[in-house]
């Protein structure tokens, strides 16, 4: 049986895609690490069933690292998540403020992070391409992309895509997947549903997270350092929004 790995940069959809994972009942994560498995690059042979999350942005994860555990357990598949890049900073800049610091964030970090500031989430989102873009070429049938936006207004057939990848003749069923994935605060706020208004951050990018990206200007640089990233996997990043 194979064993699997939930990476992509930080708000890009791991979460959601690490449940769809689990929802098959093949895997299970490692000593319950369910956040973060930072043990994964200095580990050996995976055990049965490993399923590990870790994104991409985390200290020493690199072309090289990932590689080396893809070389030494054969059975090793990656599902690499990817979201609109400028929505992925959106978010990560947002929900990673310091605790306390705005009324949105879930955040439990009392600083603010580098992934957190304007350069410093465009950074992590163009690394996360160049890694996908090395694996992807070196591990072409071990490494699927699954885009978060497609995952939220498609679930159906993106599930049924990772079900073929994952060598899982059953049906991913979306009540399991959005139990596994399922904040306690988010259920109580939510519900058990697919979060559409996840989709398309940056049309709204003046009155998102309380207007905190109203007239910051930040769109206009995402837009420009973003671009190349944002073709590479298929999104738009036009001139009228």
């Amino acid at each position: 049986m194979s064993k699997v790995l939930v990476t992509g940069a930080g708000r890009s959809g791991t979460n959601l895609t690490a449940a769809m994972v689990r929802a098959t009942g093949l895997f299970e994560f490692f000593e319950d690490s369910g956040s973060e498995d930072r043990k994964f690059l200095s580990m050996g042979r995976l055990p049965a069933r490993y399923l590990g999350k870790l994104s991409s942005g985390n200290k020493g994860v690199n072309k090289n690292s990932v590689g080396r555990m893809l070389r030494l357990n054969e059975d090793l598949l990656v599902v690499f998540t990817v979201r609109h890049p400028i929505d992925t900073c959106l978010s990560a800049i947002a929900r990673t403020q310091p605790k306390g610091s705005v009324p949105f964030t879930d955040s439990e970090v009392k600083e603010m992070p580098p992934g957190a500031t304007l350069p410093g989430s465009i950074k992590v989102v163009r690394a996360a391409q160049r890694l996908f873009a090395a694996l992807a070429l070196e591990f072409p049938d071990r490494v699927l992309k699954v885009r978060m936006e497609d995952s939220i207004l498609d679930f159906e057939s993106q599930a049924k895509r990772l079900a073929v990848f994952l060598g899982f003749s059953g049906e991913i069923i979306l009540q399991d997947v959005l139990r596994l994935n399922a904040k306690p605060q988010h259920k109580k706020r939510y519900g058990l549903q697919l979060r559409t208004e996840q989709v398309g951050l940056y049309k709204r990018h003046e009155t998102i997270f309380d207007g905190f990206f109203a007239g910051s200007g930040y769109l206009e640089v995402m837009r420009k350092e973003l671009a190349e990233v944002a073709c590479y996997f298929g999104y738009e990043i036009g001139d009228d929004w």
